[in-house]
């Protein structure tokens, strides 16, 4: 495969990781840590959770958005030179 299309997939691959490990955290501090959810009253622990939860989902989305925003050069060119170097006559 192509340099680019593997560097594509990287992409795909490091933000489907990334976001599933970001949540599988996140559901073991809230949910299984009972801090998600607040029965009487809103204690500390709740508070810190969700100040936790925001403040990781903001940096996931920066780390999101300058990930996708850098540019994979699909250059018309490569292909033709790839198409070229195929169509070469085999040597017997």
């Amino acid at each position: 495969m192509e340099v680019k299309i593997i560097e594509y997939l990287k992409r795909i691959l490091k933000t489907i990781f990334i976001g599933l490990l970001w949540m599988a955290v996140n559901t073991k501090i809230g949910i299984m840590n009972n801090y998600a959810f607040y029965e009487n009253k809103i204690q500390t622990g709740n508070i810190l959770f969700y100040i936790f939860f925001i403040v990781t989902l903001v940096l996931l989305l920066i780390f999101f958005y300058k990930l996708w925003n850098k540019d994979i050069n699909f250059n018309e060119d490569d292909v033709e030179q790839n198409n070229q170097s195929t169509n070469k006559p085999i040597n017997q």
